[in-house]
């Protein structure tokens, strides 16, 4: 029971889903929202790491559908992983400038 006048937090709230049955409510709804650019950070950081495990792989793709020789293989690899460095590269420098971002608009 709560005192008069105190009501709980509705996320704090007890929450029957079946009978006989009690679950919490854990967490605030609001802390569990991703900011879109944060979103799109992430997918794309997860995008090209596992795009840097498979560079071996997707070179042999290459070499299979192009029939690139031994010697561009390597080049392939190697300029293949230069720029998925430098795109991992810009995707940091974009966490960087989006968490001064926030923190600007947090002083705010």
């Amino acid at each position: 029971m709560t005192e008069p006048g105190r009501e709980p937090h509705p996320e704090m709230r007890v929450r029957a889903a079946t009978p006989g049955r009690v679950m919490a409510r854990l967490g605030h709804a609001s802390r569990l929202r991703l900011h879109p650019t944060a979103r799109w950070l992430i997918s794309a950081h997860l995008v090209i790491f596992a795009l840097s495990l498979e560079d071996e792989e997707i070179v042999a793709m290459m070499a299979d559908a192009w029939g690139l020789g031994l010697r561009a293989q390597v080049w392939a690899e190697a300029l293949l992983s230069l720029a998925l460095l430098v795109v991992w590269g810009f995707l940091t420098v974009g966490w960087v400038r989006f968490a001064g971002a926030m923190r600007r608009e947090a002083l705010e």
